[in-house]
């Protein structure tokens, strides 16, 4: 069954310019997160969700249709957001930091086209951005004090292309997050309590009312018709009367079983959300007398609500387990879930084809990725129904899925529109394809496959290694090489295995040699190697029985994949501090030169796949793509600029820089 995109979300971009990192001679063009690792913090306008996720970007989510949301963008690159509020067509952002260490103050999107947002503006305040909350024309911005308590910066943002910063004061403690009503600004206090200032003069704001709870913890409120709904966590919902706005008495104090982080009201219903319970759903109707009409639990016992916002008759919900979710909330008594987002936990392998990346997505599935403009991918298709998927081997018009369990066989004819066509029982990895004939890291070690019925597939021969077992290899259909593990002694030894598979159906011991290899790929007549040991080497195999190293290179960091483009090796890295691309000329095997490399901060490199030039790079969630056409000599044809408009119409978007601090 064929799922829709927002099942795992869009593959959105990020911004082009290598933001973090070195490179040299070869650039980064875009990554796209195919994970949220959950969401914390969100904003409702008109028919979009304004989603900060746990990676720091904004996704916008269109959810005009609840059943069918569909992410519409994502930004930011190098960027940490703390908080989000949405007025009009511009959201304002409480940035942590921008570009890894400087302090992130306040961005402005203009998101008058929600899937095409456009950064127009950024200020920055004495310190990181916490909270912010707009009012009229004035943007309120809490941010954190050493060692402790909280200001607030106070900008004019009557024209949000030009935000001026108006004044500043301090905050009495810990602030949490702000709401605006009328001329009034309410503030809790993150540890427990509300302080409410009257802002009728935005330069000159004044502390008019207070109310202390000792025990509780605060970080947001919900203001309605006279009525403040105070989250407390381990003390439940207070429910205040602040008609008198300088002085707020307590109405009503209810408690959960779990604590209360934030709440939402709307007319006669609060909707207080739990870190563990999901949110329930309060009659509100008499404030001194609220009463509990139903509950959502949401998709697990250890799922965290993090915010949510209500409009109409549903609940929009933002959980720390990697999801976003609707909820039908039009019976109080009995809230059913209309859609969700979940996020894939990590991408394990690529491969390209005419302009197409497709992606194992780890638990969630496989995705197809449009990369024909390497600045701008997006996301064309997503099957989540295969189970666990770990590697993707293409061949003909099928993609060959290592899944848990067994082998999926996917029809890739219409990039757009796969499908499962046929399953088989592999208990392991096809790694090369030669003619019609499928290799594969299997029990046993080695299984060879005929592959000239593509959807049923039929045995040929095998090679069982006593003692040990097969990891990556390569072959040209005569010869064999692989990297072999024999366990002994708590340890593992690793050594280059040649078998002659020549007669695919008898495959005949060759050579073992006592040399590690970790990752290998097969030239013309030489075998180049990445091993654990951090070295790089050329070995001759024109006597394939007697392998003989004629070059080598140190490498700063260990190799994780390796991929041959003429006379090119492409590896990808992983360090303590970095990660990212080794590119390495070896048209002289005896004297390998690097010719191109990207520092990226330290992440789980894994898998990459290269084509004309181009490397497309899997590293945890995200699915990165670079220019390495420089490194290889090749010529640059004419790509979008970072700030042309998308192809695409659900995807594009145009970010630009137009004041910063």
């Amino acid at each position: 069954m064929r799922k829709h995109a927002y099942a795992l979300l869009a593959s959105t971009v990020l911004m082009v310019a290598p933001a973090f990192g070195q490179g040299w001679n070869v650039d980064r063009m875009s990554e796209s997160y195919q994970t949220w690792y959950g969401t914390n913090c969100l904003a409702k306008q008109g028919n979009c969700v304004y989603l900060r996720t746990n990676y720091g970007d904004l996704s916008i989510i269109d959810v005009s249709d609840p059943a069918d949301p569909i992410e519409v963008a994502r930004i930011l690159d190098g960027y940490s957001i703390s908080d989000i509020d949405v007025a009009g067509n511009y959201a304002y952002i409480a940035l942590a930091y921008y570009g890894g260490t400087n302090y992130g103050g306040l961005m402005i999107l203009d998101i008058s086209n929600p899937s095409n947002p456009t950064i127009i503006a950024h200020v920055c305040p004495p310190r990181y951005g916490k909270y912010v909350c707009v009012a009229g024309d004035v943007a309120y911005l809490v941010y954190p004090l050493q060692p402790q308590g909280s200001a607030m910066c106070i900008l004019d943002v009557t024209d949000p292309a030009h935000p001026e910063i108006l004044g500043q004061c301090l905050l009495p403690a810990n602030a949490g997050e702000p709401t605006a009503l009328d001329s009034l600004l309410y503030i809790p206090m993150q540890n427990g309590g509300l302080w409410i200032y009257d802002i009728s003069d935005p330069l000159i704001p004044v502390q008019i009312g207070s109310i202390s709870f000792p025990e509780g913890y605060c970080y947001g409120v919900a203001v309605s018709e006279g009525i403040a709904y105070l989250p407390l966590t381990s003390t439940g919902l207070a429910i205040l009367d602040v008609s008198i706005s300088t002085h707020p008495i307590l109405l009503a104090q209810m408690t959960f079983d779990s604590w209360t982080r934030v709440v939402a009201v709307l007319g006669d219903l609060a909707y207080a959300g739990t870190d563990r319970d999901g949110f329930f759903i309060l009659d509100v109707s008499l404030p001194s007398n609220p009463v509990i009409l139903g509950n959502f639990t949401g998709p697990a016992p250890y799922s965290i609500l993090s915010d949510l916002a209500a409009e109409d008759s549903c609940v929009y919900s933002a959980w720390n387990e990697h999801h976003f979710r609707i909820t039908d909330v039009s019976d109080s008594q009995n809230p059913v879930e209309i859609s969700s987002y979940y996020a894939s936990w990590y991408i394990a392998d690529v491969a390209y084809r005419d302009n197409y990346a497709y992606l194992a997505a780890a638990g969630e599935g496989f995705l197809v990725n449009d990369v024909s403009d390497p600045t701008h991918p997006w996301q064309v298709s997503y099957l989540n129904d295969l189970g666990g998927v770990y590697d993707v081997m293409l061949h003909g018009n099928y993609a060959y899925l290592y899944t848990s369990p067994g082998l999926k066989i996917v029809d890739i004819s219409d990039p757009a529109q796969p499908f499962m066509a046929a399953t088989y029982d592999l208990p392991g990895v096809i790694r090369k394809f030669v003619g019609n004939l499928a290799y594969a890291g299997a029990l046993p070690d080695l299984q060879i496959l005929d592959m000239s019925s593509p959807l049923n597939p039929m045995p040929v021969g095998f090679y069982d290694l006593p003692q040990g077992t097969i990891g990556n290899f390569d072959t040209d259909g005569s010869f064999l090489y692989a990297n072999a593990y024999f366990e002994g002694n708590g340890s593992s030894v690793d050594s280059l295995l040649v078998l002659n598979v020549s007669n695919p159906a008898n495959p005949q011991f060759v050579a073992l040699n006592g040399f590690g290899c970790g990752c290998l790929v097969l030239g013309e007549g030489y075998l180049y190697v990445a091993g654990s040991d951090n070295q790089f080497r050329v070995y001759d195999v024109s006597n394939p029985a007697q392998p003989v190293e004629v070059g080598h290179l140190n490498l700063p960091m260990y190799p994780c994949d390796i991929a041959l483009e003429d006379n090119f090796v492409y590896l990808s890295t992983q360090g303590m501090l970095n990660s990212g691309p080794r590119i390495i000329d070896v048209s002289d095997p005896s004297n390998p030169v690097l010719t191109g490399y990207y520092n990226a901060p330290a992440a789980y490199t894994q898998k990459l796949s290269v084509n004309a030039g181009y490397a497309y790079f899997t590293e945890e969630g995200c699915f990165i793509i670079y220019d390495c056409r420089r490194s290889a000599q090749r010529p640059e044809p004419h790509y979008y600029a970072a700030d042309s408009a998308h192809p695409h119409p659900r995807l594009r978007r145009q970010l630009r820089f137009l004041s910063f601090c």
